[in-house]
């Protein structure tokens, strides 16, 4: 009846604005260094594009969370009950505006992410205290 949704149109748009952004935070930040714009000007741009690139995360956070439902409705994706916990603590870091850490989880392998956040969730060592 309808056509499965993919993910990769909207993942290679994520990708795509991510790293347009991403150039002109540079160039805002290299022009602002440079004298050429004022620090408000510079500050407001910079929350600007700040403020899209949240936008993108969000639509892309919105379509995977789609994708995942249909899934789920249709067994692609088993549905246990560990499966349906952690899909439901995705749902309210999104809900929180958490798009980045949501991102993180869904889209890059568990052991990498892991590595990246390893001092964010490690807990000191008693020779560190």
């Amino acid at each position: 009846m309808f056509k499965k949704r993919s993910l990769l149109l909207p993942c290679k748009r994520y990708l795509v604005s991510s790293l347009f952004l991403a150039r002109l935070l540079g160039i805002n930040k290299f022009l602002l260094f440079q004298g050429i714009l004022p620090y408000g000007k510079a500050l407001k741009i910079q929350s600007c594009l700040l403020n899209l690139w949240m936008l993108e995360q969000k639509r892309l956070c919105a379509t995977t969370f789609r994708v995942l439902e249909e899934s789920f409705a249709d067994g692609s994706v088993p549905s246990d009950a560990n499966c349906l916990e952690y899909f439901q603590d995705l749902k309210t870091l999104e809900a929180e505006g958490r798009y980045d850490c949501v991102l993180n989880q869904l889209y890059l392998p568990r052991n990498e992410f892991l590595e990246i956040n390893h001092d964010e969730y490690s807990t000191p060592d008693r020779s560190q205290l």
